[in-house]
């Protein structure tokens, strides 16, 4: 009995301590969008403070993209970019997990 108590406060434990995670993007990732995209985000299952993030285009120039988080942790991170031209783009971002995980990614997606 003690030992399923245990095992019980261990896995509690280990799921309270485990980090957020990227959910879902926006373009999704590899997707071909019909004109310039109203939204670059990002969803995770939990909090997350996005500390940078960059949206490059074909050329390898960083656009500009307008944040509403004022780097406040959020579950769903939404950006609006400048009016994007047709062709490939790159999105990297940085962030901190609620538990002081230090997480990054990326994702790409075309303007057709």
């Amino acid at each position: 009995m003690i030992r399923l108590a245990a095992l019980a406060l261990a896995l509690t434990a280990s799921a309270a301590l485990a980090h957020s995670e990227k959910e879902i993007v926006l373009p999704a990732e590899n997707a071909v969008v019909e004109g310039s995209p109203e939204a670059i985000g990002m969803t995770f299952d939990g909090a997350m403070r996005i500390t940078a993030i960059t949206l490059k285009g074909p050329d390898g120039a960083p656009r500009a993209l307008a944040r509403t988080d004022r780097m406040a942790p959020v579950l769903e991170f939404r950006a609006t970019p400048e009016p994007l031209a047709p062709g490939a783009y790159r999105v990297d971002w940085k962030g901190i997990s609620t538990d002081g995980h230090m997480m990054e990614g990326g994702w790409s997606f075309t303007v057709k």
